[in-house]
């Protein structure tokens, strides 16, 4: 069975490929799309021919590779069903290259739901396909990690960059679709130099009070700004500003730790300008405590008010 929808109606497509991390992706999807009022379909990719080079006819429906395939997309179906009773949930297994397969999913989504390891013919590096699709994806990419904090905050991760805009509203709408408070979380990270007296340089890191730096401060500005603008588009979102001097990854791995959402731009302010996804965000597809939801400007964002019209 397989379906198909424009971009902008609610469809959450989720990859599945086996492991337990696709299996917890399809339960997350499913409580996505029933937020959103739409639609789920559970997609497993055969990835065929193995070896590009190969010269290899298809596998017949009948025979046990494809059947396989499709046992494990019954179950994801199965376990998503269990999680949302009242959802539609169409299901296919695409025979191609994994990536490219994804791509062409994605363009008719408006989320991506992807576990953040698996298996496969990708083996030990089935985590790159987050990585890949996180950075390349023409929708929003939610990926499974840890557990989510039922209760929790929205945890949105502010630094004055282009994809934190787009990060922004994509967290606010979830935050309003979820009745959710949304905490924006704006990491100033500790600035190199000379230790005082007395002090050494690791105690300097986290007791200095460092001097303004320009940049940072027009990053600060920017941060509040795009906080400000969402806040006007929904009034009824609790929103909690803070500001921590930190270094950035383990602020918001430890912050993750009590949301129910993480959801952060592709790439932010540093880092290497040659990177499709910044190092920030590969650190935590790799080690965020709750799941994760990376934004890139250039994407399709679908706002709570549309979802529920």
């Amino acid at each position: 069975m397989t379906a198909s929808a424009a971009q902008g109606e609610g469809r959450v497509v989720v990859a599945v490929d086996g492991s337990e991390a696709g299996t917890e992706a399809a339960a997350l999807a499913s409580r996505e799309a029933r937020l959103r009022g739409g639609t789920l379909h559970v997609v497993h990719v055969l990835a065929w021919p193995l070896m590009a080079t190969a010269r290899m006819p298809l596998p017949p429906p009948d025979s046990a590779l494809h059947q396989q395939a499709e046992l494990i997309v019954t179950d994801a179906v199965e376990r998503a069903t269990e999680t949302e009773p009242e959802l539609e949930v169409s299901w296919q297994v695409a025979i191609g290259q994994p990536l490219t397969e994804l791509d062409a999913q994605a363009r008719e989504a408006d989320l991506l739901v992807l576990g953040s390891s698996g298996r496969g013919p990708l083996g030990a590096a089935a985590g790159s396909v987050a990585v890949h699709m996180s950075a390349n994806a023409p929708c929003p990419v939610l990926v499974q990690r840890g557990r989510r904090a039922p209760e929790g905050p929205v945890l949105l991760a502010v630094d004055g960059s282009g994809d934190a805009d787009a990060a922004a509203a994509f967290a606010f709408a979830e935050a309003d679709l979820r009745g959710a408070p949304l905490l924006a979380l704006h990491i100033a990270s500790p600035l190199p130099g000379p230790a005082p007296a007395g002090m050494s340089a690791m105690d300097a890191l986290v007791f200095e009070d460092y001097p303004r730096d320009p940049g940072r401060e027009a990053a600060r500005e920017k941060a509040d700004l795009t906080v400000a603008a969402h806040r006007e588009a929904y009034p009824d979102v609790r929103v909690t500003e803070r500001t921590e001097r930190a270094r950035v990854r383990p602020a918001l791995i430890d912050a993750s730790e009590d949301a129910q959402l993480l959801v952060m731009g592709a790439r932010g302010r540093g880092g290497f300008t040659g990177l499709l996804l910044g190092s920030v965000s590969q650190a935590l597809l790799q080690h965020a405590r709750c799941p994760l939801a990376v934004v890139r400007r250039d994407t399709a964002v679908v706002g709570a008010e549309r979802l529920a019209a």
